[in-house]
């Protein structure tokens, strides 16, 4: 519902959020994607709603290095961002974060990319993430 900027208890993920990771397998094109939260299931599509710390199969995800950087396709379903629908003059809120780890083996990548504001790491702070208003 963009409302992570009116809860008062910042730095939480609401019943109505989504939280997804997305990491490139190495050797491959190809990502998987996790599900780190998700909202009730109440406001999705019920009992087949789907469910927190798993793969999110429904999303799809490829990753390629470019002579000048990286460059990420991902596809998210419908289901996969309920209750939110693409309807002009809607908005949502979507906080990104890029882990740039181009030596293998480590657990903590050198830097990251978001597109907030700060240093915070945002997979649980709404509050933070711009919001993307939909127009004809």
């Amino acid at each position: 519902f963009a409302d992570g900027r009116d809860y008062d208890r910042k730095q939480a993920i609401g019943i109505d959020d989504w939280s997804y990771g997305i990491f490139p397998v190495s050797g491959s094109d190809k990502c998987n994607v996790w599900r780190y939260s998700c909202p009730d299931g109440q406001l999705t599509i019920g009992v087949d709603a789907a469910k927190p710390r798993t793969l999110a199969n429904d999303v799809k995800a490829v990753f390629k290095r470019t002579a000048d950087g990286y460059f990420y396709e991902i596809f998210f379903p419908q289901s996969s961002i309920l209750p939110f629908k693409l309807n002009i003059g809607k908005a949502i809120g979507m906080g990104l974060l890029i882990n740039d780890s181009d030596e293998p083996g480590t657990s903590e990548p050198a830097w990251r990319l978001t597109n907030t504001v700060g240093n915070e790491h945002i997979n649980e702070r709404p509050d933070l993430w711009p919001l993307i208003y939909l127009t004809k």
